[in-house]
Parts: structure tokens; sequence; C-alpha cells
């Protein structure tokens, strides 16, 4: 074959995959740009990575610490698929985060509560009905079902014209039943950033049929986001900031909000109940 041929893009191209299995959150731009530029090319590798670790989640008794850097090649993984914009790798993604606590602890760490909110938005936006199923099944883990409303809020924010589909997802998950009243407070919380008042008697109700914490969201909380703040529209961070800020502030989110607290006491109760 020619040496401007096929076979050596090929040997480039799995040569910069085997750099994401060596190299934590210090790899260097240039490897992520070297992905970026096979594009959809790049996309069977990717998902490979996602699929074995699904094997090995399936296995393996993951545990802390690592002992290796072999863990960071899912974030890598996750990341570059969702910065090439692969719709069709929507239900490998979901697959992967629908696993329980225990394992998405050991392979996302802190990104599972911060930054996780980005991959759905960026590779669901195109299949709501997918991410409304994802959301509604109680067996998925409920901090990557969080990290879905989040994505799906910010799906709505930027393509108005999906806000209708949005807003009846969330009528949806609101009225769920025999779940967490501190998960069903965060997803009302999600809810009301929308800013939609087809959508306050729902979050309303939610709060007093579920008796949510107070310190979570209360209907004084509702009432005041109404009146004085307008939709929190947040673009995802691009790809070599977010890596810029992994490599300064390792498990720690550029575009973090207030919430993560609330996540914490829910990831609290998720593990005193696993």
């Amino acid at each position: 074959m020619h040496p401007g041929g096929l076979e050596p893009k090929n040997q480039r191209l799995r040569a910069l995959i085997n750099r994401l299995h060596t190299t934590d959150c210090a790899i260097d731009n240039e490897t992520l740009e070297g992905i970026l530029a096979f594009g959809e090319f790049s996309v069977p590798h990717l998902e490979a990575i996602i699929k074995t670790a699904l094997q090995k989640s399936a296995r393996a008794n993951l545990l802390e610490p690592r002992a290796n850097t072999d863990w960071f090649v899912v974030v890598h993984a996750l990341y570059l698929i969702a910065h090439l914009r692969s719709h069709e790798s929507l239900d490998i993604v979901l697959t992967f985060l629908a696993q329980k606590q225990t394992v998405l602890d050991y392979w996302l760490l802190d990104l599972l509560d911060e930054d996780l909110w980005e991959i759905p938005f960026l590779v669901g936006s195109e299949d709501l009905s997918r991410l409304e199923r994802f959301v509604l099944e109680r067996k998925n883990n409920k901090f990557s079902r969080l990290a879905v409303c989040a994505a799906l809020v910010q799906v709505a924010l930027h393509f108005p014209e999906k806000m209708n589909k949005i807003v009846e997802i969330f009528e949806q998950a609101l009225l769920l039943t025999h779940e967490d009243p501190d998960f069903i407070g965060l997803v009302a919380s999600e809810a009301l950033d929308l800013k939609d008042a087809r959508l306050k008697a729902a979050i309303l109700k939610a709060l007093e049929t579920n008796s949510v914490f107070e310190g979570i969201l209360s209907p004084e909380d509702v009432e005041l986001a109404f009146r004085k703040t307008g939709p929190r529209k947040i673009t995802p961070v691009g790809l070599f900031d977010k890596y810029d800020y992994f490599r300064d502030h390792p498990y720690f989110s550029k575009t973090a909000a207030p919430a993560a607290k609330q996540f914490e006491q829910l990831r609290k109760a998720v593990k005193a109940v696993s």
C-alpha cells in the first residue's frame, strides 16, 4: 500500500488511541486533537474502550485507590465521543452511565455529580425519547439520571423548539413514585432551572407529595426563583479547556453548580442503602 494510504493512517489512529490507556488527565492536547481529526473513524475505537470497561465492571471488584492510570481511559472516551458529536453512541454511553454506584465511583469519581451533564447534552440532544426513558427508569444510576435531567434543561434552553417535549418529560419525572425524596427534590431543582410556568404547580406538588427536605428545595425557593431569576443557560466547556482544568484541578468541575452539595447528600443516601 502507498505510504500515504489507509494503513499508515490506521496505525496513526491506533497509536493515538493507545495513549489514552497510558496517560490520565495529563494527556497532551496534541493527542486529543489528533483523535478528533480522525472524526467518525475514531468512534468505534472509543466505543470499544467503553465496552471493555463494561466487561471489566461486570467481572471485577473495582476498588479505590486505583493502581494504574487505565481507569481514566473511560473519561477520555466519553469526552471525545461527546465532542465528536457522535449521536449514534448514545446507547452505549447511557448503558455505561446506568451502572451501579460503586462502579461509576471507580470510573468517574467526582465527574459523576459535577461534569457529566455535558456528555448526554452533546450526544443526546437529537434523541429526547431515549433520554426520557433513561430518566424515568428507576433501575438506572440516580446520579446519572440527574445528569441527564441537567442535560435536558440545557437542551431546552439552547434549542427552544425542544422545550415543549422537555417540559413533558419533567412533568412525568415529577410524578415518579417509590423514589428517594432527595432524588425527587433534585429533579425538581433541575426542572426549576427551566423557569417554565407550566412546571411550577408540578414542582410544588412533587415537593409536598414526597416530603422533600427543605434544605434541598422548599416551596419558598420555588416562588423566589420564579420571581427573581431567569434560566441558567450553560455552554459546555471546550474539550481543550476541559483538559486544562483537569490538569490543574483533577476531579473538580469547571462548570460545577451549587447543587454539588445536594448531590453529595444524595450520594451518601444512595450508599447507605446500597
